[in-house]
């Protein structure tokens, strides 16, 4: 698997997780809500955030679980795990190798 994906084990069945651009637009779209603004630096995400943002890198990955259908399969530990690994993947993603901060949570140039 590449840096952009992870698999992770729930209810028997193994799920691959997929951080790519398209979470941030599966997760907007989800909750009406500015990506960057809620998982920028300083924020802090609901739980709804991130069972929202764990569920778009499920979709992602190729998984046809509703939001719902994820919520009621996770417990917290599950949560918490993928929560973890959710931003690893993110971080992955939007960061060049030897720099501290993603590229895209610096200003945009005009």
């Amino acid at each position: 698997m590449s840096q952009k994906e992870t698999s992770f084990q729930l209810g028997g069945k193994e799920y691959t997780l997929k951080f790519t651009m398209r979470v941030p637009l599966f997760w907007e779209q989800a909750t009406g809500k500015n990506y960057f603004a809620s998982f920028g630096a300083g924020s802090k995400p609901s739980l709804t955030d991130i069972l929202t943002l764990v569920w778009a890198a499920f979709k992602n990955g190729g998984s046809k679980l509703t939001l719902e259908e994820l919520a009621d399969k996770l417990t917290d530990k599950d949560l918490q795990e993928l929560s973890v690994k959710v931003m690893q993947l993110a971080s992955n993603n939007s960061s060049k190798q030897g720099e501290d901060t993603a590229p895209l949570d610096k200003n945009p140039r005009n």
